[in-house]
């Protein structure tokens, strides 16, 4: 048997949204994914009933990142460096 992924793209062809069906083993969750309409950064990722959502600096480094599950990470930066650390 076959797995067959289907990606939908929105109108900038990034995708927004995974599918898998068919073959054998475990089944996959449908994933949508929504981009920011200013910066084009992935905002959200959506599997399993979970959203899991970023947000990003005019440098589009990171500031925090939440994982659909109630966990959530902020990230700093050090002027001049594109290190982050997260709490």
């Amino acid at each position: 048997m076959t797995r067959t992924t289907t990606t939908a793209p929105d109108a900038a062809g990034r995708p927004t949204g995974t599918t898998v069906t068919g073959g054998t083993g475990t089944d996959t969750w449908a994933t949508t994914i929504t981009y920011d309409g200013a910066t084009g950064q992935v905002a959200g990722t959506t599997a399993n009933g979970k959203t899991s959502t970023s947000t990003y600096d005019a440098l589009a480094r990171t500031l925090t990142y939440s994982d659909g599950s109630g966990s959530t990470s902020s990230f700093t930066y050090d002027i001049g460096s594109s290190r982050g650390e997260s709490d």
